[in-house]
């Protein structure tokens, strides 16, 4: 769990029945090591007393606006300057009209005017007074504004109706402010897939197989990433954790379910954090019902299932790759193999014979494997373990420098007159050897004689694939060409296509980006919107 030592939150407690329970939230972010300050409204004051926080703050309860504190300083002006993040919580849906109106008649709602930190707000009230269009409006022009709103949880309401309306429970509000101000967001801007937990691969309506794995590294791994501000997806099979707040909730079942979600989501991906224990093999077939018991043994057939990483590995162009490790013996050896032959950029692995690491346990014993070499860590838990692999991840800038790289450059380049011709050389270079690196890729995977008849028909797929995306480069340019343009090159990939034209004098008109369009869609797959015209001179 993070700390928020030298950091002042503001809970802001207005005249809801829940009142009562952010006395627990006050006493949480003390422990957390926070500096907590709280602001009360009249009406607050008769379901909780100042008292109560005050002893466990520290700290005056502020109430009047007009107290005489005998502080040399404008009370409501210092608190706002001093609050790292302010949280109205329960949030009246009075007080939510006059936030969103810019009204301050008190101590809260003339601290929160003030405040230039984060601010959150927790709706708490009747169904009817939450769902009425007026406290809807409003709640949407405090979000205009910059608020977070924490939405409501629904059940039993203190007046016996049952709907939305309920304060979260206490966590859910610390999980917010933590999300807020516990971390440096060093890693915003990244789009980061992580796969956690088992899968299951039927036998029959009954039963399945499965693994030991329980999620939690891969559910530390999604967390510590959106805390740290990067847009996390969550794929995950069968756990028994609760969800992830701050991410992209994809569950899944198979094997086969995790590939599609995976590969389905890799090209608008930076990262991929394969923390996941996929399954290796599945039944050949899955009985319709349930597999009776007789005497003597049971054999069951099984197959290799889709390697996912075997799958993308080859294909990726700016993504940083990320596989885990499960060994029982030989532990460097084989994970820098799987490193190679997967063109992953860092193994995590494991020895599950080691004390402290394997499954279900909230600790781990790692080791990092990288083209540069090894990394041993000691025994840690899964939340700092999943610190210190994304510390090895690249920076948001890094990861576009790196998209760049992979000809993505030639969307952002500028080139002078006098260097056109050289540009266009040196960039069919680069291309040629991006298809031949991937080609090469293939063969050598497709040599293992591990590959089940499924992989060797996707291999052969991507084989194919690339093999036309050449043909279809060549007659993109010679179509361009011949529409007057100077010089032309086409780069197709990922179910992209990027073009760099070379024009002799005025800007490109729509006409001709119109032109250049309908010719990549009559000789590709790509569609319209993955269609980019970059134009040098």
């Amino acid at each position: 769990m993070e700390n928020l030592d030298g950091k002042c939150v503001a809970l802001g407690v207005t005249g809801g029945i829940a009142a009562y329970k952010m006395a627990n939230v006050a006493s949480a972010l003390k422990k957390l090591g926070a500096d907590v300050e709280v602001i009360m409204t009249e009406n607050a004051t008769h379901f909780i007393t100042p008292l109560v926080f005050e002893t466990l703050t520290g700290h005056k309860c502020m109430v009047d606006t007009f107290d005489r504190d005998f502080k040399f300083e404008v009370t409501h002006i210092s608190l706002a300057k001093k609050a790292d993040v302010v949280l109205v919580a329960p949030a009246t849906a009075n007080v939510i009209a006059k936030m969103a109106h810019g009204i301050a008649d008190d101590m809260l709602t003339t601290v929160v005017l003030a405040a230039k930190c984060p601010k959150l707000v927790s709706p708490a009230m009747n169904t009817g007074m939450l769902e009425n269009p007026i406290t809807q409006d409003n709640l949407r022009t405090l979000e205009h504004y910059g608020f977070t709103v924490i939405p409501s949880e629904s059940g039993v309401l203190a007046c016996k109706d049952v709907g939305s309306g309920r304060l979260p429970k206490e966590e859910v509000l610390l999980e917010y402010i933590l999300h807020t101000i516990a971390r440096p967001k060093d890693l915003a801007g990244l789009r980061i897939a992580v796969t956690a937990g088992p899968t299951q691969e039927a036998l029959d309506p009954v039963r399945y197989l499965t693994n030991h794995s329980t999620g939690k590294m891969g559910y530390a791994l999604a967390r510590a990433a959106a805390m740290r501000g990067a847009e996390v997806t969550l794929i995950h099979g069968q756990t028994a954790l609760p969800p992830v707040k701050f991410t992209a909730d994809v569950p899944v079942t198979s094997a086969r379910q995790m590939y599609e979600a995976v590969t389905s989501r890799f090209d608008a991906t930076d990262v991929l954090i394969m923390a996941a224990a996929v399954a290796d093999y599945r039944p050949v077939t899955v009985a319709s019902d349930k597999i009776k018991k007789k005497d003597g043994d049971l054999s069951i057939p099984v197959e290799r299932t889709a390697d996912i990483l075997g799958t993308i590995g080859p294909k990726k162009t700016h993504q940083f790759l990320c596989g885990f490790s499960m060994e029982t013996r030989d532990l460097v050896e084989n994970s820098s193999a799987k490193l190679a032959k997967k063109n992953l950029d860092m193994v995590v692995a494991n020895n599950l014979k080691v004390a402290g690491a394997g499954f279900g346990v909230d600790t781990n014993v790692v080791t990092f494997i990288t083209p540069d070499g090894t990394r041993e860590l000691p025994l840690m838990s899964k939340a700092d373990v999943a610190d210190a692999i994304l510390d090895e991840l690249p920076t948001e800038a890094e990861a576009v420098s790196s998209a760049n790289k992979n000809y993505g450059e030639a969307q952002l380049v500028s080139v002078a007159s006098d260097s056109g011709a050289k540009f266009f050389e040196q960039a069919r270079l680069k291309r040629q050897k991006a298809h031949d690196e991937a080609i090469d890729s293939i063969k050598k995977t497709m040599k293992a004689s591990s590959l089940s008849a499924e992989e060797k028909k996707e291999y052969t797929s991507q084989m194919t694939a690339n093999l036309e995306d050449l043909n279809a480069e060549n007659e993109i340019e010679t179509l361009i060409r011949a529409k007057g343009f100077a010089d032309c090159l086409c780069f197709l990939q990922s179910g992209r296509a990027d073009l760099t034209v070379m024009t002799s004098g005025d800007a490109l008109t729509a006409a001709q980006v119109a032109q250049i369009r309908d010719i990549v869609l009559s000789k590709s797959e790509v569609t319209a919107q993955n269609i980019t015209v970059v134009e040098v001179k």
